[in-house]
């Protein structure tokens, strides 16, 4: 991060760290939500800041039936498209962590397996 923008440790912010989660494969993934410990134990962010970037993902909001399902990057567009009918029908009966266990078992248990 500091090579690309420059700057020392101390100009790293939450948001470097989330562009760096956002952009990087699986493999750096571990790195920099580990980077994120480090930072945030030596009083780098905020105080208030989440203890780590996994917390900081899970209040970001709600996402969209068709984004829960894109999620798994079906390759057939028929089926992904039925499936996020039959979720944006079955929403409004669901809360949001029913909502998304349902997205993973069909898109992902279940579809992306086939």
């Amino acid at each position: 991060m500091l090579a690309t923008k420059g700057g020392t440790i101390q100009d790293c912010t939450v948001g470097d760290l989330m562009e760096i989660r956002w952009a990087a494969s699986k493999y750096w993934n571990h790195a920099t939500m580990l980077a994120y410990a480090w930072l945030r134990t030596a009083g780098q962010f905020p105080p208030d800041a989440p203890a780590s970037l996994s917390r900081l993902e899970t209040f970001t909001g709600q996402i969209s039936v068709g984004d829960l399902v894109d999620r798994y990057q079906l390759h057939c567009r028929p089926v992904r498209d039925v499936i996020v009918d039959y979720l944006t029908e079955r929403q409004p009966s669901l809360d949001y962590n029913s909502l998304q266990g349902l997205s993973r078992i069909l898109a992902s248990n279940f579809w992306a397996d086939l």
